[in-house]
């Protein structure tokens, strides 16, 4: 009894070892790595026009002649004010919606006029203010664009200005016309109004 009961606790102690000291293979599998970037996206707008040349009466062409100001307008009747400020959306802008605020000052008369490019739409609700929707530039073939504002580049004065106007106009003092350009991302905002609102309202 006593040498069966050693010799099963043997056999234990010998079936333990092995399972112990034994390989176990586990069913096991991964997959390759999936790594993702982030880069930062961004958009960058100026604000530009070409410099008059008052001899020739044409505006000059090219980006040597690109000015953030020019002031050099004498308002005569019958003559055409040559003038054409831009937007310009830099390359790898992302898609945005773009406003532009023209902002008159001291504004003569209905016989000086301008008109806003047809490409613009006038902002609801805010006076002065106007906007278009602008594609991402991101990876694309246009590298700049370029959004004209007023109409026809140019401020009509028509041959109806009088004499008395042109010193009323000299009594009050010179009249000025601002173009201010906004940008923001196209990206959750549905309207250029919720755009405008969240960002550049006041």
């Amino acid at each position: 009894m006593k040498k069966r009961t050693i010799a099963l606790l043997m056999a234990v102690v010998m079936l333990f070892g092995v399972v112990v000291g034994g390989t176990v293979a586990w069913l096991k599998a991964e997959t390759g790595s999936v790594v993702n970037t982030f880069s930062v996206g961004d958009i960058n707008i100026e604000l530009k026009e070409h410099d008059y040349d008052p001899e020739s009466k044409k505006l000059l062409e090219g980006i040597e002649h690109e000015v953030t100001e020019e002031d050099d307008y004498k308002i005569i009747p019958g003559t055409d004010l040559l003038k054409d400020p831009f937007v310009r959306i830099i390359d790898e802008s992302e898609e945005c919606w773009v406003f532009v605020r023209v902002t008159p000052d001291k504004w003569p008369t209905s016989n000086v006029t301008y008109t806003i490019d047809s490409t613009w739409t006038a902002l609801k609700g805010v006076p002065d203010v106007y906007w278009q929707k602008v594609e991402s530039l991101v990876g694309g073939e246009v590298k700049n664009e370029e959004l004209n504002i007023l109409a026809g580049q140019k401020i009509e004065v028509t041959n109806e200005l009088t004499k008395e106007q042109i010193e009323t106009i000299k009594a009050v003092g010179n009249p000025t016309l601002t173009f201010t350009a906004y940008a923001v991302q196209a990206e959750n905002f549905d309207t250029a109004e919720a755009a405008w609102a969240a960002t550049f309202g006041e």
